[in-house]
């Protein structure tokens, strides 16, 4: 894995340079950073941290991010709360674990979505940056979810991986509805592009991918 975290770090070093050139009135954001800890996801973990270091590395000054890990519907939990440190949520990045479970992405989406209004922050711009192979197991109500998410006024965008195959259905059904967009990288260096893209669109900034 030693060449794909190279990869990230040079894309992420570019990324930086470009960043400070480029001025923004992007109001700060809340970010929550979503991440589908199913079995089908076992070999992809090491992408997975890597993906939220990256996240949490390319926040700027004001923005704010927590970490939720789920599986089924009954194992969706904030592994790291709302926090300004990158360190914090590089940690809890690291503390990620795969089990077994059906794969609840709706009943996240939406837990994530609620959890925005315990921010003693308040930041007006949400995004939720949802990591999973779309392979949701079960029949989902995602109406009454899109509705609160475009009430809110709140971004998903996706970032499909998986061991196998990724099913992008439902996970493009969360980022069509709501502004937001939906990666499905081939390469370390399309992955760590995609999160480049995700932090760009939340600055206003133009990327050309």
């Amino acid at each position: 894995m030693r060449g794909f975290g190279l990869v990230i770090l040079l894309v992420c070093f570019v990324h930086c340079l470009v960043a400070q050139e480029v001025k923004t009135d992007a109001s700060p954001s809340s970010i929550a950073i979503v991440v589908d800890c199913s079995g089908s996801l076992r070999l992809q973990l090491d992408k997975t941290v890597s993906l939220v270091k990256q996240i949490a590395e390319s926040m700027q000054s004001g923005d704010e991010a927590f970490i939720i890990r789920f599986v089924g519907a009954d194992k969706i939990t904030v592994t790291q709360d709302f926090t300004q440190s990158k360190s914090d949520l590089a940690d809890a990045a690291d503390d990620l674990y795969i089990e077994g479970g059906q794969t609840a992405i709706t009943e996240a989406v939406e837990f994530a979505a609620k959890h925005f209004g315990e921010s003693p922050i308040k930041n007006p711009q949400r995004t939720i940056i949802l990591i999973s192979d779309g392979d949701e197991r079960k029949n989902s109500a995602t109406e009454g979810v899109l509705n609160l998410l475009k009430d809110e006024k709140i971004r998903v965008f996706a970032i499909g991986i998986s061991d196998l195959t990724v099913l992008p259905k439902v996970l493009e059904r969360f980022t069509k509805e709501t502004a937001g967009k939906t990666f499905v990288p081939r390469s370390p260096a399309e992955l760590s592009n995609a999160v480049v893209s995700i932090m760009a669109a939340l600055r206003g900034e133009r990327t050309g991918k």
